[in-house]
């Protein structure tokens, strides 16, 4: 018979030296399998012959066994460093190799069984960590402890899987504990925990997504609110002088002749008041100008005028906004046109009692044809509706 020619692809992984051996052993494990030559290192030993057996049976099985040894022998020793030749220099077959390299790396001593033991039961989950490679660590700590002669039952290694796992797999550890134990299978219970975990970080994205469109979505009504503000602050009415009807300043500061109060001699307020509002102290006055008959007034730029009256000189009548100040009042419906062109609806007309300063003694008077405009913030005290009644009206300068 022609000898036939065996093809062997030698293994492109890094070769066995201190340190490597665990990725080693993974490596060149698949590639003996791969030759299909791994149970000559494992299980098949060099045959023996036996007693009483017959020359042609025993040189059979040693042909049968040869070819596969040698393969396995060439693939293990090439992928080895020099310095680790010495280990296999006496073997004399592909299992011989493989227990002296075993025995020189892997250490099955009683120590080494231990310290893979305790390995395995003091490993846990980790916080953040994937499924994936939980499993992949548990399984990898179970093969060491096989590799050992110290195989783990599978009952063992899916109890340490369930140890200490996350609330969000608490669900998982409930169904497979209910189930009969001859329905438990590790590969089983591994693709339950992946499932879980890509089921768990589906719903945890989408919760980050409503979370991100719904601050989104408050910002945008903040920002709306910012515009609103702005815009309600551009429509706000500009500052106005009662006293030169000019734009962005008040009487008491106006350049131009202001109208003084003659009681206490100073600016923004008139002498003329509401009774509710009468002073009692009167030493503060400065000037006083004596003339018998004489109401003294002065003009107001101030916005909170209380109970104080503004003299206005182009204000064609008395106008008020406080309802409860009428001693006498006829309802009526009427446009009134102010100053600046604005148009406001009159309600009704009637008398209003004030106290006024006449020769350095307070006087009630009575204004008459007073009009009432809801709503109206000033009280405005016209000089030409009091001089059509001989109301003589007295301004002076700073």
């Amino acid at each position: 018979m022609a000898n036939s020619i065996v093809k062997i692809e030698l293994p492109a992984a890094a070769k066995l030296r201190t340190g490597n051996y665990k990725l080693w052993r993974f490596n060149i494990e698949r590639h003996l399998k791969n030759h299909n030559v791994w149970e000559y290192v494992v299980d098949y030993k060099k045959p023996v012959k036996a007693d009483g057996e017959a020359d042609a049976v025993f040189a059979a099985r040693e042909g049968a066994f040869n070819p596969k040894n040698i393969v396995a022998e060439l693939i293990i020793s090439n992928s080895i460093e020099e310095s680790e030749v010495d280990h296999i220099m006496t073997c004399e077959s592909a299992y011989e190799t493989w227990t002296a390299l075993q025995r020189v790396h892997e250490k099955k001593d009683p120590t080494s069984k231990l310290a893979a033991s305790q390995a395995f039961h003091d490993y846990h989950y980790e916080t953040g960590m994937e499924m994936s490679k939980y499993i992949a660590n548990v399984k990898n700590l179970t093969r060491r402890c096989k590799n050992l002669n110290d195989e783990l039952s599978e009952t063992s290694v899916m109890a340490k899987l369930l140890q200490e796992l996350p609330a969000k797999y608490r669900s998982v550890a409930t169904i497979w504990r209910n189930k009969s134990e001859k329905d438990q299978h590790l590969h089983e219970l591994c693709a339950m925990l992946e499932h879980e975990e890509a089921a768990q970080d589906a719903d945890d994205l989408a919760t980050a997504k409503m979370e991100a469109l719904n601050v989104k979505q408050d910002n945008k009504k903040k920002m709306q609110h910012k515009k609103t503000l702005k815009s309600i602050q551009k429509k706000k009415e500009p500052i106005r002088c009662f006293n030169c009807e000019g734009i962005g300043h008040v009487a008491a500061k106006c350049p131009k002749e202001s109208i003084r109060c003659f009681n206490c001699d100073g600016l923004g307020h008139v002498a003329v008041k509401y009774p509710s509002d009468k002073r009692e102290n009167t030493s503060k006055q400065k000037s006083v100008e004596k003339s018998s008959g004489v109401m003294t007034l002065a003009a107001d730029a101030i916005l909170e005028t209380d109970g104080e009256w503004l003299a206005d000189s182009g204000a064609s009548a008395h106008i008020t906004g406080r309802r409860e100040w009428f001693s006498s009042f006829e309802s009526m419906s009427a446009k009134f046109s102010l100053a600046n062109s604005e148009q406001v609806e009159i309600k009704g007309c009637g008398e209003v009692k004030v106290e006024c300063l006449v020769d350095e003694q307070w006087q009630s008077a009575t204004l008459k044809k007073v009009f009432f405009i809801p709503g109206f913030k000033k009280n405005l005290f016209s000089i030409g509706a009091a001089g059509e009644l001989g109301v003589i009206c007295q301004t002076g300068k700073d």
